[in-house]
């Protein structure tokens, strides 16, 4: 994966240099490429959660559910409700209304994340 940057090469004056203008290409590495997958990913499962939260109460914990789901890998009820101040039975309707996948194949002690 090549990437096309404009820039100065080092050392060329700002002005009157006639190469300052030129693409300077970079190699993107493999860790770059899996970087930006998992970026699209994450967005990718963003855009189709933040479906769900349309036509919501303003009251509505579910788009702060999303927020916190977003910024940790796993989550479980007992986190929800801590970060959330509601019931673990609360927590765990928003999440069965916001459709996350179980990760542990638990009936109790469950965790859930965007997998």
């Amino acid at each position: 994966m090549a990437i096309a940057l404009l820039g100065h090469p080092a050392g060329a004056g700002e002005m009157g240099c006639p190469g300052a203008a030129r693409p300077i290409r970079l190699r993107g590495s493999a860790a770059a490429e899996a970087g930006r997958k998992d970026h699209d990913r994450w967005l990718t499962a963003k855009n189709l959660l933040a479906r769900k939260l349309t036509g919501r109460r303003a009251t509505s914990k579910l788009p702060a559910l999303l927020d916190y789901v977003l910024t940790r890998p796993i989550v479980s009820a007992g986190m929800i409700s801590a970060e959330l101040d509601i019931t673990p039975r609360a927590a765990q309707n928003l999440v069965a209304e916001l459709g996350l996948r179980e990760a542990t194949g638990r009936g109790r002690y469950r965790a859930w994340g965007i997998l």
